[in-house]
């Protein structure tokens, strides 16, 4: 079999002759061997061409666990193909918020606090998992640092809305990141790129991928991406600041013995260092100590330089096999990742709270699945998920003035286990030819156990065992929904979904209680239409939220508090349209409207500038600000929920 041969490559324009040459060497052949052939196409592959470059591009998504299109889906998606992500500056996960209203991807120096349509995670601690969960080929990364995550050489990525709990159950209450890698290909192809800018930042990207035999292939893809120049100053040593580096590489291999099952095995590993886990006292403001806020908001005045070092890697076989039922598929992984961090906390020049901390995540995953044929009317999906994670961190250590009364230093090392297993089940039964009902059920088991100690250097090192403990968590989540094609073109839909977040452990606070689990409730009608003989696409999706026991931080100098908010309702609608104005020429528009408000919430977590006294009700007492802020609780009932701005939108 004669493998054929695929090349693209990017350089800047003074590299073009070099680019030449190694494309050349690399393949073996001539450019020109390269070139298109000059034989005419035939009538059909014009007429073909012709049709596709006339109308939209489909898009498959693979919201339901199998592939379907995108107008076909009564969900509401943001899909972007690997290709249109490169083209529009989306190289990593936390550039999703460009192309995604409602999106909202902050670097905490810890881990991603991810927020959609209102809903999200701000506690980044150590144990936590996200609101909005992040997969990457159908396995789920729990750990909320390995969630920074890089988007080179995908196939595409899906921004599901809404709780997904059901097929997608592990925690995504308020959605859900789906990125799809591309598999090994048959023919062979080498892909590259180069880019330069500013502030020193230098990177590219490599994809590869060939056949082994006529049943096995391969693929390798690297990342690489240096910012060696930062966007500011630390101005107590002169070192930069906001500056970093990231690099991934991902391998795959594909064995195909038979039209009926497949295998792929595949392993990745990536690493990510950067200097903005502490920012900076803003500018107006007074730190702890008395130090005032900086004009440049990228300059800071640290005594600890800050560092983040962040490392994930892991590996997953998938497995599927077509039998009498349907399809068989399995899915194992191992993750491991490593955060090293510290950062001045007071984010002053003096030493009053300077942190260090080294923390390691442990994840093994096995899911289960049996789906329906694919010519079957009825469509199906039965499963089951096993969780085992570990969470340790192995030391978080405070130094300076504010623990003065344990010697100046103080070391809160913990550990949380975790295990869950979870079954689910969802089929659509259609109703004549046009209508669809789709009904879903998981149920899920969470236990966590928590181990902990405390070392203080002012008693020589003594170290005081925690006490242990346990909490258990089961929930059953569903999904009901309908959907009705008006026309070929045209389908209105409307669903219910019940998504679920485990109770967690706070590891900064092991002696807090833990935190509820919270529980969203959302309702759901949507619009997804073409017209205009498919060059015209309309997708618009009014959605009501009934959110409980949301889960918030109260932070503080040395620790944080986990807290439950008591509910919150949610109002919004989405809206994205294209327009394909001519061959190559794409307009693209998405908007969100959000109205987000806390319900009864009477001991919200407050923080007011000092001299202020904590009531009831926190007042300000007459004297100079003196620096730095005190927490106080407030009645926040009928407030806007964070991270949930009026309206979003993006165009391009």
């Amino acid at each position: 079999m004669r493998s054929n041969h695929r090349v693209h490559g990017h350089f800047m324009s003074m590299r073009s002759v070099v680019a030449a040459s190694v494309l050349a060497a690399v393949t073996g052949q001539s450019l020109l061997a390269q070139q298109p052939s000059a034989t005419a196409p035939t009538a059909k592959a014009t007429a073909a061409a012709s049709e596709s470059e006339s109308e939209l591009t489909e898009i498959v998504v693979t919201a339901e666990r199998r592939s379907s299109k995108l107008q076909d889906t009564p969900i509401s998606v943001t899909a972007i193909s690997g290709v249109d992500a490169v083209s529009k500056g989306v190289i990593g996960t936390s550039d999703l918020q460009i192309v995604t209203p409602g999106l909202i991807y902050a670097d905490s120096g810890i881990g991603p606090a991810l927020y959609l349509r209102g809903v999200g995670t701000q506690n980044t601690g150590f144990g936590d998992e996200g609101s909005i969960a992040t997969y990457v080929d159908g396995v789920a990364y729990t750990s909320l640092p390995a969630a920074f995550a890089s988007l080179a050489n995908v196939e595409r990525v899906e921004v599901l809305k809404g709780p997904q709990g059901t097929l997608f159950g592990r925690n995504a209450t308020g959605g859900l990141i789906n990125i799809v890698t591309r598999k090994p290909d048959f023919k062979q192809a080498l892909e590259f790129s180069a880019n330069a800018g500013n502030y020193q930042t230098y990177g590219g990207e490599l994809y590869a991928t060939a056949p082994l035999s006529s049943t096995v292939a391969a693929n390798f893809s690297a990342y690489a991406n240096d910012q060696r120049k930062g966007w500011g100053k630390n101005l107590v040593n002169g070192q930069d600041f906001y500056n970093g580096n990231q690099y991934a590489f991902r391998s795959q291999f594909l064995w195909q013995p038979s039209d009926a099952t497949e295998f792929r095995l595949s392993g990745d590993y990536s690493t990510r260092k950067d200097s903005s886990s502490s920012g900076s006292v803003d500018a107006g403001a007074i730190g702890i100590g008395g130090n005032p806020g900086l004009a440049n908001f990228f300059d800071t005045q640290a005594s600890l330089q800050p560092l983040e070092d962040n490392t994930s890697a892991g590996g997953a076989l998938h497995a599927q096999t077509d039998v009498s039922l349907g399809r068989l598929i399995s899915i194992s992984a191992y993750r491991y990742s490593t955060l090293k961090d510290q950062f001045d906390n007071d984010r002053g020049p003096a030493a009053i709270a300077d942190v260090y901390f080294t923390n390691y995540d442990k994840q093994f995953t096995q899911e289960l699945q049996l789906q329906s044929r694919t010519d079957s009317r009825v469509r199906w999906i039965v499963g089951a998920y096993y969780l085992r994670a570990t969470t340790d961190m192995v030391h978080f250590t405070l130094v300076g003035a504010a623990v003065a009364r344990f010697g100046g230093r103080l070391d809160l090392p913990a550990n949380q286990h975790t295990k869950s297993l979870s079954e689910y089940a969802q089929v659509t039964i259609p109703l004549g030819e046009r209508t669809n009902v789709t009904g879903g059920l998981r149920y899920t088991d969470d236990k966590r156990d928590l181990t902990s100690k405390t070392i203080l250097l002012a008693a020589n090192n003594l170290t005081i065992v925690g006490t242990p403990k346990s909490t258990d968590y089961s929930k059953m989540t569903y999904r009901a929904s309908i959907d009705h094609h008006v026309t070929d073109d045209v389908m209105v839909f409307a669903s219910v979904n019940r998504g679920f977040k485990s109770g967690i452990f706070n590891l900064l606070a092991v002696g807090d209680a833990p935190a509820r689990p919270e529980v969203l409730d959302a309702y759901e009608v949507g619009l997804k239409s073409e017209f205009l003989q498919h060059r015209v696409r309309l997708n618009v999706s009014p959605f009501l939220y009934k959110y409980k026991d949301i889960q918030l931080s109260m932070a503080g100098l040395t620790a944080s508090t986990l807290v439950n908010a008591a509910q919150a309702t949610v109002r919004g609608v989405d809206a994205d349209a294209s327009f394909l104005v001519a061959p190559g020429f794409q307009l693209d528009a998405s908007v969100e409207y959000l109205h987000g408000r806390y319900g009864s919430f009477r001991n919200a977590p407050g923080t007011f500038a000092i001299p202020a006294s904590c009531g009831p009700p926190p007042v300000l007492r007459p004297g100079p600000r003196t620096g730095g802020n005190i927490n106080c609780p407030i009645d926040a009932s009928g407030f806007t929920m964070i991270r949930s701005p009026s309206f979003s939108l993006t165009f391009g």
